[in-house]
């Protein structure tokens, strides 16, 4: 079975997002993977796994310096 992708919102929580931010959260989605490699690499992150979120995306990541285990937030801006 595929792995799924940390950087796109399960069709689930993408109809959350549009359902509770209307139709202007489409854009949000779709910059996902160009922000989330853009955080991850300005923070030298290693995303591993999705966690929790229902109108956010968080992931639980690995920092590549010393191995540290920290978590990303990523949330749609409210303007």
């Amino acid at each position: 079975m595929p792995r799924a992708r940390l950087d796109v919102l399960p069709p689930s929580a993408r109809a959350r997002l549009l359902a509770r931010f209307g139709p202007a959260a489409d854009a949000w989605c779709d910059a996902l993977p160009d922000r989330l490699a853009a955080l991850a690499d300005r923070w030298e992150l290693e995303p591993l796994a999705a966690g929790g979120g229902s109108t956010s995306r968080v992931l639980r990541c690995r920092r590549r310096e010393d191995g540290g285990a920290v978590w990303l937030k990523l949330t749609r801006p409210t303007r």
